[in-house]
């Protein structure tokens, strides 16, 4: 069950199971993660079994569920909570539906249930971002190729080119992606972001800055944002799909130092091409081929788990 704690504004230490340590309020817990956020309004979302025992069991003592035991061959499962009737009665196999976050930013966004879904057996979640906060388009573009894989793709309005103020970004960013993470059932190890163009920047940098452990990246014509982006702390251990047209001299001149950046990063990363230039690819093939690729990455980085 999603629970709100008694704590706000009582901050408290809370601790991981390597022993670091953050100040910070509970916000939330959805599917195996807890969001906190610190004293600076940073938000945090972490999986239940990296905190430390008495954190656990601070949580569990509060009403809340322990973190279900995972095997590395195993698919992750949703924590045991309420759900929103209105939500689940709107994941419907092959269907999209749009809903807006909740929050002070209210932004719409647009959900594609692959025609395999299975509520019992959430899969992987693939959020996608445009250059003009076109999040449908996004949806029609990438879903019909997501749908073969079993993903579900959400595309999300609003954040554009346009938004100049940080603060202002970041709050429509962190509301978007807490509600999807809320409301829609996914596999919580395997969050994807997407974008073009200026919607892959913003992928980019979402895991610069939030703490939360992503995929992977799908990203079109895009690039990290120049040598002080390049110097960010990024996710580790991400897949990254880069999808560039031959003629896009723009994002081309990026690909070999953003590479290098995230492979210190130790990510794995691959450039697929199309004839073409900065414009998404309007024929499937190159987007399946990505899609394929992101799918097989993490295939292979979990039979060496083993």
């Amino acid at each position: 069950m999603l629970m709100n704690l008694p704590l706000a504004a009582d901050a408290r230490i809370w601790t991981s199971v390597t022993g670091k340590q953050l100040e910070a309020e509970y916000v939330s817990q959805a599917y195996g993660k807890v969001t906190l956020r610190s004293q600076q309004g940073e938000m945090f979302s972490i999986p239940l079994n990296n905190l430390s025992p008495a954190d656990q069991e601070f949580l569990r003592t509060r009403g809340l569920p322990p973190p279900s035991t995972r095997t590395t061959t195993q698919p992750a499962q949703p924590e045991s909570r309420a759900a929103d009737p209105a939500v689940a009665a709107q994941m419907v196999p092959g269907q999209t539906f749009t809903r807006t976050a909740e929050g002070e930013t209210a932004v719409p966004y647009h959900v594609r249930v692959p025609p395999s879904f299975n509520s019992s057996s959430p899969p992987p979640v693939l959020i996608a971002f445009s250059a003009g906060g076109k999040g449908r388009f996004m949806v029609n573009t990438i879903g019909p190729c997501a749908d073969k894989l079993g993903w579900i793709t959400i595309g999300c309005d609003k954040l554009s080119n346009d938004i100049n103020n940080d603060k202002l970004a970041f709050q429509m960013i962190d509301e978007v992606l807490e509600d999807i993470y809320r409301n829609i059932p996914h596999d919580p190890r395997r969050i994807y972001l997407a974008g073009h163009s200026g919607g892959a920047m913003r992928a980019y940098g979402i895991t610069a800055r939030r703490k939360e452990e992503f995929a992977g990246i799908l990203a079109y014509g895009g690039w990290l944002g120049g040598p002080d982006f390049q110097k960010k702390p990024h996710t580790k251990y991400m897949s990254v799909a880069m999808v560039n047209g031959d003629k896009d001299d723009g994002a081309n001149a990026w690909v070999q130092s953003d590479t290098q950046a995230l492979k210190r990063g130790k990510c794995n990363v691959k450039l697929f091409t199309f004839p073409g230039g900065h414009p998404m690819p309007t024929a499937p093939e190159i987007t399946e081929q990505a899609l394929q690729w992101l799918q097989e990455d993490w295939e292979n980085r979990r039979a060496k788990q083993n």
